[in-house]
């Protein structure tokens, strides 16, 4: 491999392969020497200004970072395809992409969703699989006019979940941005969470939880500590409602779906039950039918027979 090879090579390193003719020109090669390159063929030019060094396997990933290089040094992914990127509940690849770029400048690129920001600071960007991305809490605010609340309820619990700092900067940037469009229903997405969230601990649970809480479920806690007479720790349910001794655990198939698993589970939850705990188990597909709606009644029908 030639020294041209070698500078290109280290310029697109992380780049997934690929470079500006600026970069490749500060690296010590010529326009001259690129305009030869891309005339035989050797590399390609996908964008204006932006050269494909031929050193990686075509990815979607590396098709975003070849759209991030044209679009500018500012420019971040952002909107679905950032959500994508960072493991959004329910959030498959998207056909076009989404690219912010500072209002200011507007660049010039095709096959892409271009949008303008007229303030994006450095701590809403960050960096995953290399690429720039706007952070989980500004991409859940760039969403938000265009989402209901029930989906803008998963997404923060979710976050909740993953990443309690992540979801407390989503204040800070309802703070900082009081204009932007969206911001009334991200507030009240954020006030409808549990005061718990951060104890969900899978994708399933959030789902179920916010399930439960779009029908109006109240008086509940996460992951509450069951204990026997002695004080040795049964299980520790998804959701309780304490005050009438039920709870609600959601069974997900990818760690529960064994026949070891399921006979500890079980055993964990007789046990329960021996305690006069009313217990049940929900799936993913529970969730969109009548049985959360049922366990709800059950609950509040339970709760007046307290009062009275």
């Amino acid at each position: 491999m030639g020294t041209v090879d070698l500078r290109a090579a280290d310029v697109g390193r992380r780049q997934y392969g690929a470079a500006t003719r600026r970069q490749l020109v500060e690296a010590g090669i010529s326009y001259r020497t690129v305009g030869r390159r891309l005339a035989a063929g050797v590399w390609q030019e996908p964008y204006p200004d932006v050269i494909d060094l031929g050193t990686h396997a075509r990815t979607w990933r590396g098709q975003l970072q070849r759209l991030l290089l044209a679009a500018g040094p500012d420019a971040a992914v952002s909107h679905r395809t950032a959500a994508h990127l960072q493991g959004f509940l329910d959030v498959d690849r998207p056909r076009r992409l989404d690219v912010v770029v500072p209002r200011r400048r507007h660049a010039a690129v095709s096959n892409v969703r271009l949008h303008t920001a007229r303030r994006l600071d450095p701590d809403e960007i960050t960096t995953v699989h290399g690429l720039r991305v706007t952070t989980s809490a500004r991409t859940v605010y760039d969403l938000a006019p265009a989402h209901d609340l029930e989906t803008l309820e998963r997404w923060l619990a979710d976050l909740a979940r993953r990443d309690r700092a992540a979801l407390q900067f989503v204040g800070t940037l309802l703070d900082r941005h009081p204009h932007r469009p969206g911001r009334r229903a991200l507030v009240t997405a954020v006030q409808r969470l549990p005061a718990d969230a951060a104890a969900l601990g899978s994708p399933l649970e959030v789902l179920g939880v916010m399930r439960f809480v779009d029908l109006g479920a109240t008086g509940f806690v996460l992951q509450h500590t069951v204990r026997d007479l002695a004080g040795v720790i049964v299980c520790r349910p998804d959701m309780a409602f304490l005050d009438v001794k039920t709870f609600v655990d959601f069974d997900g198939a990818s760690w529960h779906d064994t026949a070891a698993r399921r006979a500890k589970d079980e055993a964990k939850r007789d046990t329960a039950r021996a305690l006069d705990w009313h217990v049940e188990v929900l799936r993913r597909r529970d969730l969109d039918g009548s049985r959360p709606r049922e366990i709800i009644e059950r609950v509040e029908t339970l709760r007046r027979g307290n009062r009275c």
